[in-house]
């Protein structure tokens, strides 16, 4: 019988892992060294170091630290290769890991073996130096199946070389000076040198010392760009490429939609690019929107863009006109017609421009004006003999009008009595979009010609209009949006998922009574100020379109009922509504975020108001209805399966699951099923114990893979035998997708037992033969081999919870049965 199990574990590991067995165990060295670049590198200039590995046995993961001074390296980004999405650093939810902390873990990885580079890390040098970049162990790597693997770590080593020669400050010339004055008059006094020569080489030595401190202090990322111009202070970035014209550099800007905040709108719109050659998403210039730039999203993830320099060039507005010398004529029917130059001398970057022209002059069909940048040589058609496209052109008089890419009539259709002809905002003939990006500083040239003969008149006034901000809405508007509980404590975590706009009021946004012990210091965390960053305190994002409320106005928040408490900050930092159901509130900008705490239970209608002062009439509102959970959801992978969000591999149905669960605001969990031991008992009993006694928690839906079938079967037997001292609850659904009993790791007995105290129960299998990893289960409601169904015939256990079928088999019967 050992023999037939271990056979079957040996099969399961194939079809799992994907990974192929030797015949007989070779004991060989397990390594994973770092190579370096073999020549010097450029002081300043970021540069790469590979992580290779080199295993003759497979690991289940371990920890290593990157041993280096960071005096002399700073450290960019951890780039995993791809093929290895599991490698990550703590605290990270992208796959590069941001640049502190510097510790790596494998401990997600798979039965992983053999040879290959599993990262790219970016390291920048500080100075000229021969510096050595170690791996040191932090966690014991483990082998497939238990047990300590011992693992052998190789470090490298840098030249970093080329620093320029330091520029002397202004008080170091000083000192200087005074240095060779105090060395002469030493000499002179006494001509055989010694005290003088000494003298001279020390200050010599200060000079140069304070020089270098002044470069580095003005140069923070040493890329030769000064701090004073450097549009990512601490970053570098000698190209200063800044593609969206922000006044951030791009690769210290992944605020990608450009609302100062680095958040999960940032996350999606990099998703969306990944792979291609988006300028704004490729943050460090390589051509293609990748996983660096991902890496460089995950270090300013939840922050800000930049910093940059205070001095950086960024949009602004303003007017320029022309025509100094008074009211220029057009020749009649000439080709270069007549031009004004103007030159302007303030540094903006144009984001939008509109050209304003007033022109006197008889059949205004006959004119063409153009406009253009002299520096950049950019060139564009404002008006082009407007009507000739319907006859002989517009027989009106004069030009009043301002050429706008936003305005709604084209001026080349335009043609209005009496005058002027052409009036008001006007699309030009050519987008002004044209200029976008440069900067209005240099020389502009205006040209005006008369291409017909017969009709005559003058250029009488013309400006350049940049970034004119529209007026601000007079009535304030508001908004909330809130976020789905993310898991944390709970088993692996889920990503922040905002709630659709169509159901913040039904059903709502789901919330966990806030009655257990985060911090296990016998206080309720209701109760309990010291806990931060709890997982039961719900996000809610607030925008207003002006801040703060403009003249005649305020913003208010409020509560239906007082189930519900507001804070500032996830730590419980100012109390919004606490004893008070309203409170007047003063956005410091336009976005920002409070968190909702549900301390007791029942459902509250949270709402945010821009309401009329005096009066108090509501102008603006919106809102997010919250109830508390009643069921729990808990999802249990296979052995040798770990949950991701999102779902990114081979056979991760129940992570699909989980997160659509979790879409559909359930308290969904996902777990591997080593939490359940072989008696019930772990984390997930304990959690599920939790949300009955301290939650309000009363129906609970369990659903499990491969081993963690079987984990279902453990934990519903230990809660049904504790169930008088656990509190009420009830089992309204529960799943098996090909079930193996949970006795050990060795075991892989089909599951066939029904869940105890289930009311419905779901089983998909498919069995192979005498090694079955599924079996029917007597008195499921659901029982289902898939190998006999048409959709189903080519699934295998390795493949069975990506099939939409199965997932949709234990989907929709959960919704249907089971309470949010």
């Amino acid at each position: 019988m050992l023999v037939l199990r271990f056979l079957k574990l040996l099969i399961l590991v194939l079809l799992t892992v994907g990974a192929v067995a030797p015949a007989e165990r070779v004991w060989a060295q397990n390594t994973l060294s770092l190579q370096a670049s073999p020549g010097p590198v450029t002081v300043g200039e970021p540069f790469q170091v590979s992580l290779s590995m080199n295993f003759s046995d497979a690991t289940v993961g371990g920890g290593i630290t990157l041993a280096y001074d960071p005096a002399r390296l700073s450290l960019g980004s951890i780039a995993v290769a791809v093929g290895d999405p599991d490698f990550r650093c703590p605290g990270s939810a992208a796959i590069a890991c941001p640049s502190d902390p510097d510790y790596l873990s494998f401990g997600d990885v798979t039965g992983l073996t053999g040879q290959a580079t599993v990262a790219t890390i970016t390291f920048t040098s500080m100075g000229s130096a021969t510096v050595a970049i170690g791996l040191e162990p932090t966690t014991p790597f483990g082998e497939v199946g238990g047990g300590e693997l011992t693992v052998g770590f190789e470090g490298s080593s840098v030249v970093s070389a080329g620093a320029p020669v330091p520029g002397l400050s202004s008080w170091s010339l000083i000192l200087l000076v005074g240095v060779l004055i105090v060395s002469t008059l030493l000499v002179a006094r006494r001509p055989r040198g010694g005290l003088p020569t000494v003298l001279t080489i020390v200050f010599l030595t200060l000079v140069l010392s304070a020089s270098r401190i002044d470069a580095q202090a003005s140069d923070a990322d040493l890329d030769g760009i000064d701090d004073a111009l450097d549009n990512c202070t601490n970053a570098p970035n000698p190209d200063q490429r800044d593609s969206n014209e922000d006044g951030y550099g791009n690769v210290c800007d992944p605020d990608l939609d450009d609302d100062d905040d680095v958040d999960s709108a940032d996350l999606d719109l990099m998703k969306s690019a990944f792979f291609g050659t988006d300028a704004d998403a490729d943050l460090d210039g390589d051509g293609t929107v990748d996983f660096l730039d991902l890496g460089r999203m995950a270090d300013f993830y939840g922050g800000v863009p930049g910093p940059k320099c205070a001095a950086c060039p960024a949009p602004g507005s303003g007017s320029f006109c022309g025509l100094s010398g008074g009211v220029i004529s057009i020749p009649d029917n000439d080709p270069l017609g007549v031009t004004d130059v103007l030159a302007i001398t303030d540094d903006l970057v144009i984001s939008d421009l509109n050209v304003s022209v007033r022109i006197s002059h008889s059949w205004v069909g006959d004119l063409i004006v153009s406009l253009e940048h002299d520096d950049t040589g950019t060139v564009v058609d404002l008006i082009d003999q407007p009507g000739t496209t319907s006859g002989l052109g517009c027989s009106g008089d004069d030009i009043d009008a301002t050429l706008d890419d936003e305005a709604a009539l084209p001026a080349e259709d335009e043609c209005s009595t009496p005058a002027p002809a052409l009036a008001g905002a006007l699309l030009p003939n050519d987008a002004l979009t044209a200029f976008d990006g440069e900067n209005i500083l240099g020389t502009w040239t205006l040209t005006a010609k008369d291409a017909n003969p017969g009709d005559t008149g003058s250029l009488d006034e013309w400006c350049l209009i940049v970034n004119d901000p529209p007026p601000p809405p007079v009535t304030p508007t508001v908004e909330l949006t809130a976020y789905r509980p993310q898991s944390e404590a709970y088993g692996a975590p889920l990503l922040r998922r905002s709630v659709p706009e169509a159901e913040e009021e039904s059903p709502g946004a789901g919330i966990r009574i806030n009655g257990d012990d985060d911090d296990g210091n016998s206080t309720p965390d209701r109760d309990d100020a010291s806990v931060t960053g709890e997982n039961d305190l719900i996000e809610v994002a607030w925008a207003v379109n002006q801040a703060p409320a403009p003249a005649g106005h305020e913003y208010v928040v409020r509560r239906s009922n007082s189930s519900i408490k507001v804070w500032s900050s996830a730590t419980k930092g100012t109390a919004i509504l606490d004893a008070n159901d309203e409170s007047v509130v003063t956005p410091p900008a336009e976005t920002g975020s409070v968190w909702v705490e549900n301390s007791n239970g029942g459902s509250a209608l949270l709402t945010f108001e821009a309401r009329t002062t005096p009066g108090g009439t509501v102008v603006s509102s919106d809102s997010v209805q919250f109830f508390p959970f009643t069921s729990l959801v808990i999802g249990l992978h296979g052995e040798f399966q770990f949950p991701t969000d999102p779902a990114c591999c081979l056979n991760e149905g129940v992570s699909v699951l989980a997160i659509a669960l979790h879409e559909q605001a359930y308290d969904s969990h996902m777990y591997i099923e080593n939490e359940v031991a072989a008696d019930g008992s772990g984390a997930v009993y304990d959690e599920i114990v939790s949300a009955v006694q301290d939650r309000g928690v009363t129906s609970l839906a369990l659903y499990g893979f491969s081993h963690g079938g079987g984990s279902i079967y453990d934990l519903s037997e230990r809660l049904d035998a504790n169930k008088a001292s656990i509190g009420a609850f009830d089992i309204p659904f529960t799943a098996y997708i090909d079930g193996v009993e949970n006795d050990s790791d060795l075991d892989l007995d089909p599951e066939v037992r029904l869940p105890q105290g289930t009311a419905y129960h779901v089983n998909y299998y498919q069995p192979f033969g005498i090694l079955a990893f599924g079996s029917s289960v007597p008195g499921a409601d659901v029982d289902v081999d898939v190998t006999l169904t048409t959709w189903g015939s080519s699934l295998i256990h390795q493949t069975i919870t990506n099939s939409s079928n199965v997932q949709s088999g234990i989907y929709d019967p959960l919704v249907l049965r089971v309470p949010r």
